[in-house]
């Protein structure tokens, strides 16, 4: 089997490897530089089309390497009153086809072209390309072929010129390459009798004449010309010329032998030949007629061979034994265009259908979709999508939809859904709706089809081609998923946090696994966590989808997690759509082939995925208690030993009696609770535990004052209190607890101890040997006297401390050692203290060596000394 991709870098490779030998001027190769270039600007066409992009899209990775050697070729181009020609040591003909199909395959018809003599230039790529086609039916031989050029030496026809005249004809008139060119009905008469008259009755193809010097390469040429004559894959001459590859496919190549395999270099103008003429036609084997009667993958043994002969650098070597192979741009070229047509020999669609249910009951309405992907290297043309529909559905008119399209009322898939194309590397989604009329348990199989076109680059129009896609089952049945819901309480209060209960029971016929339940939650309710499955804790969130395993028929699995109501529900109900989805088996439905392949075995069974979706309806009476707290804080900034009030506001404002209230508040350790109050008289209690405020009733509002001292450093701290009030909302009835959170309106800091390091050094550039100086200077920018403070820098081993050189606010401390640690004593707020010190740079070891200064210090809290630490900026010198 070919490995496509493999065969594309091998491509690529070879392409870098040309690209990087094209000429100053444009052209390739040296003997035959206008044939050369003219092959090689067809690779390069035909590799951009495979691609899916247009070859003069400026964005094509070889768009300038191709601009330039279409600009060498019309340099080049002749002129005479018969029309425009291409002559190169003597030949004309057999260059003029080349750069015909070369100029064509560039998609670009209406391409000006802007250099060259006067006569092509402003001229269109399509007028050139007819004025090409004009000559070639002049020079045409009389008895129909082509020989090398008209009236010189070698004027007779023969079937090796004449394969590329039939070449650039094939091109010029292929509607792939959109220049759609008319050749003279006269010429085509005459050459289909060349046709006939060149192949042997072995099929094969002579040179001057049916019996001279047949082979492989004149062969694969033949079914070119009888392509472009338009005969059909089933032609006669068309199928003895297959068979004449096939009989031949193991005869040598050269010294006058058929055949296109060698060793160590193979005939790769004859590999081209054959490849270009048998994916022409679409096909996938040849059949040898004579023994050993063998199939041949004529594209996989070709294949193997060109990427086993292909140099590590892209290239192929040249051929001693073909004078038109004998240089390597040649020989490389004429592999390429083989590997090319290798990957774009046949067509290659994904028909992937699905549908939104694989469990449905009567009346069900079941989305159908088709992606139809084209991952091949030719575009799809004509496509039309078919499903006959099973009778247990009932398509519905008006629902297609193409690419997210609604399609008129009376497209179907049934008569077919016309999509039109289907470029390279892209998908188009065909949808539509069926109504399920089942009505007893079954399996519901459905498998579309696409039929389709598609235009092989050395071909006509191959019409009819079809897909089949997998098949999908849908399972028609009248039980499955129970579930029901509900929550631990018949009244609530908006806020309070409440159980919420789904069941889940299997009341059908068959085990269920993987059973994934999903419940998006009214919107009244907001989801707590505290997620339990059958009583056991669970990570997960029930809106998101929560997996509780498989069931038996039968059995039943409890869910349970907490909700806040968050709003007052509409009518007293809260409604949800919980959905479940679950994985079940079932027999594999085989064909008759596949069952006597199985016999005696067990029959194996594959997983299906299903789902239900119930509507849960809840009722619950919610009152809205209508509180409001704040919390506020007197200051956002205290320094150490000063104090700052925060005020907390529960205001009862609905008509609902809270029958008690609590007070929890966690303070960080940097701050001191002084005093509590409460509508200015002190209370007392642990914060933490709470504090009972006791009832709040209708109306009534509660103000709490709560003073801090700081005690330690604090930065940008913003204060959380939590509020737990219970209400009775009927007579005997249970409570309810509602929980809010009063959040500070500002944060606070304590400010106290901050040592600040800058340090610098000078040069930052040294070499070994040199002198740098350091500054450091030392600021308490905090607002209390840092003590005992240390300052030390460890330079690294590539710098040497010069001793006597250290300087403490200008004054020289001679002994001292900045590594060793400098003892500052103590430094007031706002002061500032200034190091120097220099070093010599005795080695390049490190480069650039990174550098900086650290500090050790303490601060009085309370009573209490505790130690800091500060560093400096990173500073970085540079080894010249």
């Amino acid at each position: 089997m070919i490995d496509q991709n493999l065969v594309k870098q091998k491509v690529d490779l070879g392409l870098g490897w040309i690209v990087l030998n094209q000429n100053q001027d444009k052209s390739f190769g040296t003997s035959y530089p206008i044939l050369n270039t003219a092959l090689v600007v067809l690779e390069l066409e035909q590799y951009a089309i495979s691609q899916g992009i247009y070859p003069l899209d400026v964005s094509y990775k070889y768009y300038n390497n191709l601009v330039g050697a279409l600009e060498y070729l019309f340099l080049n181009a002749n002129q005479n009153n018969h029309g425009i020609y291409y002559e190169e040591d003597g030949n004309i003909n057999y260059t003029t086809g080349v750069v015909l199909a070369a100029i064509c395959a560039s998609q670009s018809p209406d391409q000006i072209i802007n250099n060259g003599p006067n006569f092509i230039k402003g001229m269109s790529y399509k007028s050139v390309a007819q004025y090409m086609i004009n000559y070639l039916e002049y020079s045409q031989e009389f008895n129909g072929g082509w020989g090398y050029s008209i009236n010189n030496y070698d004027d007779i026809a023969n079937n090796y010129v004449s394969g590329y005249v039939g070449l650039g004809f094939l091109l010029a008139t292929n509607p792939l390459y959109k220049f759609n060119l008319q050749v003279d009905g006269n010429t085509i008469d005459k050459f289909s009798d060349w046709v006939d008259y060149i192949q042997n009755n072995n099929g094969g193809s002579g040179y001057s004449n049916p019996e001279e010097n047949l082979d492989i390469l004149k062969t694969g040429n033949l079914l070119l010309e009888m392509n472009f004559l338009n005969r059909s894959q089933v032609d006669s001459s068309v199928l003895l010329a297959t068979d004449y590859i096939a009989n031949n496919w193991d005869e040598p190549a050269y010294s006058l032998n058929p055949g296109w395999n060698s060793s160590p270099v193979a005939n790769y103008q004859a590999t081209y030949a054959l490849m270009s003429g048998l994916t022409g036609y679409g096909f996938d084997k040849i059949d040898q007629t004579i023994s050993p009667f063998k199939e041949i993958d004529y594209a996989n043994d070709v294949t193997n061979v060109l990427l086993e002969q292909q140099n590590s650098d892209g290239s192929f070597k040249a051929n001693p034994n073909d004078f038109y192979q004998r240089e390597q741009m040649m020989s490389t070229i004429w592999a390429l265009l083989t590997l090319q047509a290798v990957i774009t020999r046949t067509y290659d669609i994904g028909v992937v259908l699905s549908s939104d249910k694989s469990i449905v009951r009567a009346n069900d309405i079941v989305t159908y979709t088709i992606n139809i992907s084209n991952i091949g290297n030719i575009d799809i043309l004509n496509a039309v999508v078919k499903d006959t529909i099973p009778p247990e559905l009932s398509f519905i008119d008006g629902s297609v939809t193409i690419d997210g399209v609604n399609q008129p009322v009376g497209v179907s898939p049934v008569n077919g859904i016309q999509i039109g194309s289907v470029k390279i590397g892209h998908t188009k989604v065909v949808t539509y709706k069926c109504k399920v009329l089942a009505t007893v348990e079954t399996e519901i199989s459905n498998i579309v089809s696409v039929t389709f076109d598609y235009i092989p680059p050395y071909g006509r129009i191959i019409t009819n081609k079809t897909e089949e896609s997998n098949e999908v089952s849908i399972r028609f049945t009248i039980t499955s998923l129970a579930i029901t819901a509900d929550i631990n309480k018949p009244n609530a209060v908006v806020g309070e946090i409440l159980t919420y209960t789904i069941n889940v029971t299997n009341n059908g016929k068959i085990f269920l696994d993987n059973i994934i339940v999903t419940d998006p939650l009214d919107p009244n309710l907001q989801y707590m966590n505290n997620l339990k499955i059958n009583g056991i804790p669970t990570a997960g969130n029930i809106v998101d989808g929560v997996n509780i395993g498989s069931l038996n028929v039968g059995q039943t699995t409890v869910i349970n997690f907490d909700v806040k109501i968050i709003s007052v529900p509409p009518n007293g109900t809260i409604s949800t759509e919980i959905t479940a989805t679950y994985d079940y088996n079932k027999p594999t439905i085989l064909t008759e082939r596949e069952v006597k392949n199985v016999i005696k075995e067990a029959n194996p069974r594959i997983t299906i995925s299903a789902s239900i979706t119930v509507e849960v309806i809840i009722k619950v009476s919610v009152v809205n208690p209508e509180i409001s707290v704040s919390k506020t804080c007197s200051k956002t900034s205290i320094k150490i030993g000063e104090t700052a009030i925060y005020t907390i506001e529960i205001l009862n404002s609905g008509e609902l009696d809270s029958i008690s209230t609590k007070l929890v508040d966690v303070l960080p350790g940097q701050l001191q609770v002084m005093e509590i109050k409460m509508d200015e008289k002190i209370i007392y209690g642990d914060l933490v535990e709470g504090i009972n405020l006791g009832p709040t009733t209708s109306g009534m509002k509660k103000s709490v004052y709560i003073t801090v001292k700081g005690v330690d450093t604090l930065e940008n701290y913003k204060n959380t209190s939590t509020i737990n009030m219970e209400f009775l909302q009927v007579e005997g009835g249970s409570k309810s607890t509602l929980i809010l959170e009063a959040i500070s309106n500002n944060t606070l800091s304590v400010t106290g101890s901050k040592l600040v390091l800058t340090q610098l050094i000078c040069p930052t550039n040294s070499e070994v040997f040199g002198t740098v100086k350091f500054d450091i200077k030392v600021k308490n920018t905090g607002v209390i006297t840092l003590k005992n403070v240390t300052v030390s820098n460890s330079l690294p081993s590539n710098l040497q401390y010069i001793y006597g050189s250290l300087y403490i606010n200008g004054c020289k401390a001679s002994c001292q050692n900045i590594s060793c640690g400098i003892n500052l004593g103590n430094i007031n707020q706002g002061q500032e203290v200034i190091i120097q010190f220099k070093a010599k740079v005795i080695s390049n070891l490190f480069n650039p060596i990174y550098n900086f200064s650290q500090a050790y210090y303490y601060y009085d809290v309370s009573g209490t000394l505790k130690q800091m630490y500060s560093q400096s900026n990173i500073v970085y010198l540079f080894i010249d």
